[in-house]
């Protein structure tokens, strides 16, 4: 059993690519410049604290640049695994599910980024 929280989930993924914490001092002295997780999931890369519309961009450009999956587990939930099959579980919050959910903010070119990520044709029109 391994239960981590936060950047401890993290650390089970097999990168820990995803977080913001690392400076380069850190990154240098801590990680010995690897960012290489435990590997406890070895295909995928753990995003805890996950809200859409800060974090799905990356995500998925992450995903198709690595190859692997990005685990995206919002707060108030958690990342259950057994056998090689991974469920999450719990209630998140529904505004961090939303994409676009703050008023005022251009998204437009995060669209066309999440799009071609996902293989859509867009028309010109």
């Amino acid at each position: 059993v391994y239960m981590g929280r936060s950047a401890g989930g993290m650390v089970a993924g097999s990168n820990v690519a995803f977080s913001y914490e690392p400076t380069p001092e850190m990154f240098q002295n801590v990680l010995s410049a690897d960012p290489m997780g435990l590997g406890l999931l070895p295909k995928c890369i753990v995003k805890p604290h996950f809200k859409m519309e800060a974090h799905e961009a990356y995500a998925s450009a992450l995903e198709k640049g690595s190859g692997l999956r990005v685990a995206r587990i919002p707060n108030y939930m958690a990342l259950a695994c057994k056998s090689g099959s991974c469920v999450l579980q719990g209630s998140p919050k529904t505004g961090d599910l939303k994409w676009k959910n703050s008023q005022g903010h251009y998204y437009g070119h995060l669209d066309a980024v999440y799009d071609d990520l996902q293989g859509v044709q867009r028309s010109s029109s």
